[in-house]
């Protein structure tokens, strides 16, 4: 393997509302840092400059900005293009002199010398500027490669980190459907496609069967720092005024996240007699649209659980990482997933985890964890009624127990996810 690598890290790819995309950048900037094996330098990608760019101070090989490259990348082009006219116009007047009649015999309304040099397209130049940081900052490999520059012979590999459309179509509008289509149609000819697992690797082949693309697949894990460990979660749970024992959803409010499977498990529980406090962290919308949040609130108040939930909103990421230490455990009942940043938390911490059955969370085997079918509110009700047998003080006692083991995992699994992404890079230049 090569000693060092030049690698680019384009965080942008698939916007800034999708808090678990910022996550999994953070995650793969601090484990491409970590210089405890094969070294890599690293370069992050950013469209623009702003006021604060927290990732630069802890980047080795710095930062590259593609707006210090589009304007200098459409005048070239403009250049290039203009050039090319006068050339054209010149071969036109010396194919002329032959006879003052053959500038009458056209074609066409204009001759192709005589065009307007149109400005280069938006896409034309980005692949420029994309071009230019790769070979200024001499990149080995450019990771995640977006849409527009996924077929232009930059060396690197598009990321797809799920492919929920194509099974759960009710979720989204036509002009998303189409957006993605677009997209991974064009991922679906670069030369590499990563994927965050198995599952997703699988349900590509079904939607895209004869994609030519090189498939891979790695798998994302959290990094969460060693003094968090050190530090009592307790502070952060009085601060919101929680209970003592409680369980915590940690999903943005997506509906594919199935929130409401939670609220129907806790009204069923309700009847039973038996209060369970639930911590919801998140903001309170989805991109699609807030139907279904507003109809989720509704429910909270019709199914008369609102004494027991506890809406937090978008949490600093400490503070939700200490909230998933101090609960007895999280839920994590979504209906699709490529990778769940959740389940990465939980086995990161040492936490337990009541799964829906996806393929993915099977997948992901995270350690003293309980499935529920997807959507049955009825034997989450169950599970969690299971988990609240336990007495305060045998739980923290596991609590510390898993704790201690999972920090001693964790410094594997990072090296271990290091090691495929850097084997990843490897036969991309073997590819070349």
């Amino acid at each position: 393997m090569k000693k060092v690598y030049r690698i680019g890290v384009y965080p942008n790819t698939f916007g800034s509302a999708w808090h678990g995309g910022q996550i999994y950048f953070d995650n793969l900037i601090a484990l491409l840092n970590d210089a405890s094996d094969a070294p890599v330098e690293l370069v992050v990608i950013a469209k623009e400059r702003t006021p604060a760019q927290p990732q630069e101070e802890r980047l080795g090989g710095g930062m590259a900005f593609l707006s210090d490259y589009l304007k200098e990348e459409k005048e070239r082009i403009r250049r290039e293009k203009e050039h090319a006219r006068k050339l054209r116009k010149q071969k036109k007047r010396k194919r002329d002199q032959g006879g003052w009649w053959r500038g009458f015999l056209r074609t066409g309304p204009l001759d192709e010398a005589e065009e307007e040099t149109s400005p280069p397209s938006p896409q034309e130049a980005e692949v420029a500027a994309f071009k230019a940081v790769v070979r200024d900052h001499q990149l080995d490999f450019v990771f995640p490669l977006p849409k527009t520059v996924s077929r232009a012979g930059i060396r690197g590999a598009a990321w797809i980190p799920d492919l929920q459309h194509c099974f759960l179509p009710e979720l989204f509008t036509q002009a998303d459907m189409n957006s993605r289509n677009e997209m991974f149609e064009a991922f679906a000819g670069a030369e590499t496609v990563v994927f965050s697992s198995e599952a997703s690797r699988r349900d590509f082949q079904k939607c895209y069967p004869e994609a030519p693309a090189k498939l891979e697949v790695w798998s994302f894990c959290s990094n969460p720092s060693k003094e968090l460990f050190l530090t009592n979660p307790k502070g952060v749970v009085e601060s919101y005024r929680l209970p003592e024992r409680f369980f915590l959803v940690a999903n943005q409010f997506w509906k594919h996240k199935d929130h409401a499977v939670v609220v129907d498990a806790l009204v069923r529980l309700q009847k039973q007699g038996i209060s369970v406090p639930v911590v919801f962290t998140g903001a309170l919308r989805d991109y699609r649209g807030t139907g279904h949040v507003d109809e989720l609130l509704q429910s909270i108040q019709r199914g008369g659980v609102h004494g027991s939930v506890h809406l937090l909103g978008f949490l600093d990421r400490e503070e939700q990482l200490h909230l998933m230490r101090s609960a007895l455990a999280v839920i994590q009942p979504s209906r699709f997933e490529g990778w769940s940043t959740v389940v990465e938390d939980c086995k990161a911490l040492g936490q337990r985890l009541i799964l829906s059955d996806l393929e993915v969370h099977r997948e992901q085997d995270p350690p003293e964890s309980v499935f529920f079918p997807v959507a049955d509110s009825v034997v989450l009700a169950e599970k969690i009624r299971g988990l609240l047998a336990e007495g305060p003080a045998e739980w923290l006692a596991s609590r510390e127990s898993r704790e201690s083991q999972a920090m001693a995992r964790l410094l594997r699994t990072r090296a271990e996810a290091r090691r495929r992404f850097l084997e990843i890079v490897e036969r991309s230049q073997g590819a070349w």
